[in-house]
This record gives C-alpha cells, sequence and structure tokens, in this order.
C-alpha cells in the first residue's frame, strides 16, 4: 500500500506540474525596432524666435506673414544619403503623449500647421556633409489666438523590394523632430488645463485586442496639462472593476484626442449591460464622465472572432499531457489489481 501511495502522489505532482505551466499570449502584431540612423539634425535661431535659448522653434508672426524657418541636416555617414521631410501637427498617442509622425486634423482644430507650412519633401546630401534646409510657414490671413504646436520630422530614406522582387517601397525608419510653435501673441500660454470633453466611446479591435475606446478632446488651443486619468468598467451595477486604466502626467496637443483605452483581456468577452467611468484631473480642475452601455451577443461575438489576442497553451503541452495521463493512469490501475491480490494472498 505503501508504493500505492507514493505512486498516487508522484501522479498528482506531475499532473499539477502540467496544470500550473504558464501558456503563452500570442499577440497579433510584434514589430522589431530598428537602430537609429546615423544622422543628425539642428534648428537654426529665427529672428522670429521669442526664445532664442529654446533648442526648438518658438516664433511669433503676424496674419498672412511668411516665416522661414531654417535648420541642418548633418550626413555623418560615409555614403551618400536621402532624407525625407514632412511637416506634422501635434496630435495624441493613447498614453497621454504628444506625438508628431501622423497628421490627424481634428474638426475643432481652426489652422493646422502642416496645413500652411511648405517644405522640400527629400533632399540628399553628400558623406559627411550637412545642409540648410527652409521651412515656409505662411500665417493665415484671419488671425488665430492661442498656439499651433507641431514639428519638423526627417527620416532617412531606405527603400526595400517587395518580397516578390517586382516592386519598391520606403522602409520605416527612425528620425528626429524639431518642434514648431508659433503663435501671433508673446503673452498666449503655451499650455493650461481648463477645458476637457468626452467626445465619443465605442468597443472595438486594436492591433488584436478587444479594448473599450474612449476619445477625450482638448478643444483648447494650447497643450492640456497636467493630466491624471483613472478609468473603470464595471458590471451595471458596479462591483468589481472589469478593466482599469490609468495615466499620470499626461498631455493633450491642442485641438487634438487622447483615444484612451482600457483593454478587456484575452478572455472571451460576455455580452452584457456594463458601465464606464472615466475620472480627469489637471490641477484644481476634475471631470467626471460616466455611463451605462450594452455588448450585444452579436457585437461581443464579432469582437471575440476578431480579436487576435488570445490564451493558447501549445500543441506539445496537450500531447504530453495526455501522454503522461495515459501511463500514470495504466499504471495506477496495474498497482491496485497487484495490490489487492497480495492482499488476497
Amino acid at each position: 500500500m505503501m508504493r500505492t501511495k507514493r505512486a498516487l502522489l508522484f501522479a498528482l505532482v506531475l499532473m499539477m506540474g502540467f496544470s500550473l505551466g504558464r501558456p503563452s499570449i500570442v499577440f497579433g502584431d510584434d514589430k522589431k525596432k530598428e537602430d537609429p540612423t546615423n544622422f543628425t539634425v539642428k534648428a537654426i535661431p529665427s529672428d522670429h524666435q521669442i526664445d532664442k535659448s529654446k533648442s526648438y522653434f518658438d516664433v511669433m508672426g503676424k496674419p498672412n506673414e511668411e516665416i522661414t524657418l531654417r535648420y541642418k541636416i548633418a550626413n555623418n555617414s560615409g555614403v551618400k544619403q536621402t532624407y525625407l521631410i514632412s511637416v506634422n501637427s501635434a496630435s495624441t498617442n493613447k498614453n497621454g503623449l504628444i506625438n508628431y509622425k501622423v497628421n490627424n486634423k481634428e474638426k475643432s482644430l481652426p489652422v493646422s500647421l502642416s496645413e500652411i507650412t511648405e517644405v522640400p519633401k527629400e533632399v540628399t546630401i553628400p558623406a559627411v556633409s550637412d545642409k540648410e534646409i527652409a521651412v515656409k510657414v505662411k500665417l493665415p490671413a484671419d488671425p488665430f489666438q492661442g498656439v499651433l504646436v507641431g514639428a519638423i520630422h526627417t527620416r532617412l530614406k531606405e527603400e526595400v523590394k517587395s518580397t516578390d522582387g517586382s516592386a519598391m517601397s520606403v522602409k520605416n525608419t527612425y528620425g528626429y523632430i524639431i518642434g514648431i510653435v508659433v503663435t501671433e501673441s508673446e503673452n498666449q500660454p503655451l499650455s493650461k488645463g481648463e477645458k476637457l470633453e468626452l467626445k465619443s466611446v465605442e468597443n472595438k479591435i486594436d492591433i488584436g485586442k478587444k479594448v473599450f475606446h474612449a476619445n477625450l478632446l482638448n478643444p483648447q488651443s494650447a497643450i492640456f496639462e497636467p493630466l491624471a486619468i483613472t478609468a473603470t468598467i464595471t458590471g451595471k451595477n458596479g462591483g468589481e472593476a472589469i478593466a482599469t486604466k490609468e495615466i499620470e502626467n499626461g498631455r493633450i496637443a491642442p485641438h487634438s484626442v487622447l483615444p484612451l483605452e482600457l483593454d478587456w483581456g484575452a478572455g472571451v468577452l460576455a455580452a452584457g449591460d456594463y458601465k464606464y467611468k472615466i475620472h480627469a484631473q489637471s490641477n484644481d480642475e476634475e471631470w467626471t464622465f460616466e455611463d451605462s452601455f450594452t455588448i450585444t451577443q452579436e457585437e461581443a461575438k464579432k469582437l471575440n472572432k476578431e480579436a487576435d489576442v488570445q490564451v493558447r497553451v501549445p500543441q506539445i503541452w496537450w500531447k504530453a499531457f495526455y501522454g503522461v495521463s495515459a501511463v500514470t493512469g495504466l499504471s495506477l490501475v496495474f498497482m491496485c489489481l497487484r495490490a489487492i491480490r497480495r492482499k488476497r494472498s
């Protein structure tokens, strides 16, 4: 009987080892980072510069005036290089950080910096050389209040062939930005946190994950900061939080939205009634946005089907589990039968 007990204990340990093992979480997209390219950029102070100690362009102009900003690209490599240049208005990412890589114009934005600038789309510079680039900013005829915020984005142009070798495309590479702040009044504040609006909410798929998506709009012609957010999703009648999100020391670009996201997790999203609550604070100002919403059976099925983030147990684990279980089961049966025979004899 002692051997039987030992066999049972050994089988239990094996079963626990396989059941408590860590399953892999598979994501839909996992891109590797690249090394920065071998070049530098430097702003040349403008005559319109408000504060010449700033490393970015902080300029003031008048309605209908054209301002020329200049900066230098230094090619530090040993070969000729071509660089792509663009001017993008400031936008905000889901973590409350301002970026300048894309142009997503919000309807409340009276003037987009990217629309009033002219810059060469690409420039070629010989090895170990530098070149001065001119960026023309044409201020609108109608006066505007506040500040326009954006940046000059410079990156190395690298072309890659398609898998079949029939076409060429530009590779997405690292680059540098030089910030631009334009105003028509020296006393305009660059940042303040006085107004915040909830523009819309929805459940959607983002990079393979099921998320609750809320667009928080900064309607000011200034950067919204500082920003602290605590957001939760619960059942309709409250209770334990199903999904949460916190942001500290966040910022929202002028007239842009912060696409706040709460991750539903890798499990199956159930249809039902829920409630969201978003609490935001900036210094002494506070905002609370809350409401109930329903996820229908059809919507839940669609989101679960489209999600790429899933908890998956590798097939080899299942094969090993079944194999060990079969061997353990047969061994237990054999030992029990032998123990019974010995007892009878």
